[in-house]
């Protein structure tokens, strides 16, 4: 490595097209409403357009020319700090210790010229705490090695990166098409009924009677509607063909002593750190499809400042297509508990708990369309979604359970897929102890377990059990000098 970047860095010349476009964009946003209006209104001057169409990209482009021209970025000692500004210069002085993610991004702009965004976060804040907006690919990465080097000065380095994970075609195709469709599937009902009420407007009440009466016998007129769903289908399968192509092409996942860090995308590329003591806890799931095909969808949370995040910010999430592979990934933050820990269940009941808001929910949606639709038959509907609820319930209770031990609690959860999530004691900020009126009658009481990541709520546990686990927490936090952030 030939640059320590103890001087202040500037930022390429051709990074200026980036720059520009950015600025340009976010002058259209503050612009878009104004235009619309001048563009209605029948008092338009040559002065307003003149404005608008003239002077501000002008003064976007001088902004983006003292941006780019006033931006500096270097390292000093144990920070990384950032300068920009003519008039009003602004300074950001990022601490190593307390930055949570390295995300290098090479937008579809930066690629034609070797370039790409640097975004700095760490805890405690709602946004990234720092960007360089056109780096150097090869500055990019310099940097971040540099950051995390001197992150860990302190600790002993054991071992180099190795590659634990790539992603192939076939893979992604595979992750894409077993994705859960019954979303789409309830979308297209909905639009199935928007149309055939809009037929209704447009031909008469009698259409729907005279269709039935004339083509009930004739598949091929029926099947039009067939054909309107298949193609509604397809054209959702290509969208998520699409989008975990555009996410994932190129996945790379490798491993070092401090961190994870992975590469992907299709046209913005990212090369993202994720290190080991920022993860607050890790979720698998698997829909049944999934199960069946041993893919596996991985999610780290790390620590954020809290709920008003965005998951996506603060979550990074990726498919594995192996069961060792899962529990290799698992063991990194620590080990799975199925075979050294007793089983824990939730109380029997909690399968009534689960019954009745969607059982509500369900009669009010039905009785109120058959209402207004006066077809009192939509109320048939009620019983098969009534079974279907009582059994999702009973299997989600059955399944469910739960394994601690002295460090960490691990909780199995699904229906039809399977959810697994681990968390370590000393990770939780905060625990809490619910109980309804009903739950009092049956010594049981809800558990939530509050990270700077997000809550876990362990349900209808017995109360005896969930102010020892209360306990436990509480003497382990006291006992750790680990930061949760």
């Amino acid at each position: 490595m030939t640059n320590s970047y103890n001087e202040p860095q500037k930022l390429p010349v051709n990074g200026i097209w980036y720059i520009l476009t950015v600025s340009l964009t976010k002058t259209l946003k503050t612009l878009l409403v104004p235009l619309i209006v001048l563009i209605t209104s029948r008092r338009t001057s040559d002065f307003m357009w003149q404005l608008l169409v003239i002077v501000y990209p002008v003064i976007t482009l001088i902004n983006a020319l003292i941006k780019m021209r006033t931006f500096n970025y270097y390292v000093q000692e144990q920070s990384l700090i950032i300068e920009y500004g003519l008039f009003k210069k602004e300074k950001i002085n990022i601490p190593f210790k307390k930055i949570t993610g390295i995300n290098i991004e090479q937008r579809f702009l930066h690629q034609p010229f070797g370039l790409a965004l640097m975004k700095i976060e760490t805890a405690g804040t709602n946004k990234t705490e720092g960007e360089i907006p056109s780096i150097e690919m090869r500055k990019a990465l310099e940097l971040k090695e540099i950051i995390l080097e001197k992150a860990s000065a302190d600790e002993t380095i054991e071992e180099k990166k190795e590659p634990l994970l790539r992603l192939n075609s076939a893979q992604l195709l595979r992750f894409a098409i077993s994705d859960n469709h019954i979303r789409t599937f309830f979308l297209v009902l909905g639009i199935s009924w928007i149309y055939l009420n809009r037929m209704r407007e447009l031909m008469g009440d009698d259409w729907v009677r005279d269709i039935t009466n004339k083509y009930i016998f004739h598949w091929y007129e029926l099947s039009v509607y067939v054909y309107v769903i298949l193609i509604v289908l397809i054209l959702a399968i290509a969208y998520s063909v699409i989008k975990t192509f555009l996410k994932f092409d190129g996945f790379v996942l490798q491993k070092d002593h401090l961190s994870y860090q992975y590469q992907a995308g299709l046209i913005d590329k990212k090369n993202t750190v994720i290190p080991f003591r920022k993860v607050q806890f890790v979720r698998m799931k698997t829909n049944w499809w999934r199960k069946k095909w041993n893919i596996y969808n991985i999610i780290l949370r790390q620590s954020q400042a809290g709920e008003s995040n965005k998951e996506n910010k603060k979550s990074f999430t990726f498919p594995v297509f192996d069961k060792e592979m899962y529990r290799n990934i698992l063991n990194t933050y620590y080990h799975d508990l199925t075979e050294e820990s007793a089983t824990n269940r939730v109380h029997a009941s909690y399968w009534i708990r689960l019954m009745i808001i969607p059982s509500l929910v369900i009669f009010v949606v039905v009785a109120t369309a058959a209402y207004f639709y006066e077809s009192y038959w939509i109320l048939l509907v009620i019983i098969p979604l009534m079974v279907y609820q009582f059994i999702v319930s009973r299997l989600y209770v059955k399944n469910y359970r739960f394994y601690v031990n002295e460090e960490a609690v691990q909780i199995d959860s699904g229906v039809w897929g399977r959810q697994v999530e681990l968390l370590q004691w000393k990770n939780i900020q905060n625990i809490g102890i619910t109980q309804t009126v009903l739950q009092k009658r049956k010594a049981v009481a809800n558990v939530q377990l509050v990270t700077a990541s997000g809550i876990i709520t362990i349900p209808y546990i017995n109360y005896e059990d969930a102010l020892r686990i209360q306990n436990h927490v509480v003497y382990v936090t006291a006992q750790s000098s680990r930061s949760w952030l």
